[in-house]
């Protein structure tokens, strides 16, 4: 007896899950071992144990560091010209790929040799060939580690670098936060730390699941009343992660300016202003970082060229001011949210300044933003973009 279509696609959907999720358990040990393995010739016993460095010292940053220069560069016009030709061409993933990978060994062998340069207190021995071999088992151990993202990337269909991040980082963070919750704070703030919890999870969630579709209609679909309606989806801040570090390490920086120049002796004084200043950042750099990731031009060209049209908008000019207006109003929305959850956890760490929740705030996003793309991509199947019919839009 025949076995109904359904079933065998559930039964291939099954599988396809249980080897992504034991993919990613393999994975994970993998890197926690690697994580462990101490580097050669130091002297452990002067090191705090806190600050041992081992082999995965470095991490995937260099990755993530060239990843920031990238959509920096997309900005420059000779930059963006050059990627459009490559995009023409066909070739754009491959070239981009490379000058990727390039950049990121030169900033991860500039980002070992300094951080060998700050152990050599700690050498055996120290001499040119041990810093030399040093540097280059980081700068490898590195790679390995950006090699083992695009395995994630291409196998589990979800961002290896967050989920590499997270095996190396993240986890260590989370670990080190509720070891803090439980020595530190005292009992009667744990109900307000898991409602803090909570709602950073749903803010997550509604940063990730919040999508504003426009809807697209190609020269056909003007012909015909059956072909159905696709919506092109954006979500809400795509950007959050990265402009919480850009604002923490601009805020770092002006505060230790301001301190030096004006001479003085606690934060305590400029306390206000960082609060101004932090949430101005938040919103502005949330939009900046959400639009270089989804560029409204580049979008707009490719539309064009399949000759499909934005929510009945004519192609070219007119396309690409609606996609900036709308897109304008999302992510500034998305700051505003992302602006209201660091000053619910200034709140917080007002009451509990040991906790240094604010620290942690990056992590968390980056940590929930994982499990729910982790979700997405292997234990729920991935739909289409959202399709209607031309009655659901009259």
């Amino acid at each position: 007896m025949t076995k109904p279509r359904n079933s065998t696609i559930s039964n291939n959907f099954k599988k396809s899950t249980k080897d992504k999720l034991l993919l990613l358990i393999l994975i994970g040990l993998a890197i926690r071992l690697l994580k462990k393995i101490p580097l050669p010739w130091l002297n452990y016993g002067l090191l705090p144990e806190l600050d041992s460095p081992t082999l995965l010292s470095i991490g995937i940053t260099p990755l993530i560091t060239s990843s920031i220069l990238f959509q920096i560069f997309n900005l420059i016009p000779a930059f963006k010209k050059w990627r459009q030709e490559a995009e023409e061409e066909g070739s754009s993933n491959n070239k981009l790929s490379r000058l990727n990978k390039i950049l990121t060994i030169v900033i991860a062998s500039f980002q070992a040799f300094r951080f060998v340069n700050k152990l050599s207190p700690y050498i055996y021995g120290p001499n040119l060939i041990k810093f030399l071999i040093l540097g280059l088992l980081i700068v490898t151990a590195s790679m390995l580690l950006v090699w083992i993202s695009e395995i994630i990337t291409e196998n589990v269909f979800t961002s290896g670098t967050s989920l590499i991040l997270s095996f190396t980082t993240i986890l260590d963070e989370i670990v080190r936060l509720f070891a803090k919750i439980l020595t530190v704070s005292p009992p009667t703030f744990w109900p307000i730390f898991l409602v803090y919890i909570f709602l950073l999870s749903l803010v997550v969630t509604i940063f990730a699941r919040s999508l504003r579709e426009f809807p697209l209609i190609s020269s056909r679909q003007f012909y015909t009343e059956t072909m159905p309606f696709t919506n092109l989806p954006f979500t809400l801040n795509p950007g959050a992660v990265m402009a919480l570090i850009s604002t923490e390490s601009l805020v770092r920086i002006l505060e230790s300016l301001l301190i030096n120049q004006l001479h003085l002796s606690t934060t305590q004084n400029i306390a206000w202003l960082m609060v101004i200043i932090r949430s101005v950042l938040v919103v502005v750099l949330s939009y900046y970082c959400s639009i270089i990731q989804i560029d409204p031009l580049t979008i707009s060209n490719q539309l064009q060229k399949m000759s499909i049209s934005v929510d009945n908008q004519p192609p070219g000019e007119p396309t690409l001011f609606y996609l900036k207006t709308e897109l304008k109003k999302v992510y500034l929305s998305g700051g505003i949210i992302l602006v209201l959850l660091t000053q619910l956890t200034e709140l917080i760490s007002f009451f509990s300044p040991q906790l240094d929740l604010r620290s942690y705030l990056s992590s968390l996003i980056i940590f929930f933003s994982g499990l729910l793309e982790v979700d997405q991509k292997i234990f729920t199947k991935e739909l289409p973009l959202v399709g209607s019919t031309k009655q659901n839009f009259e």
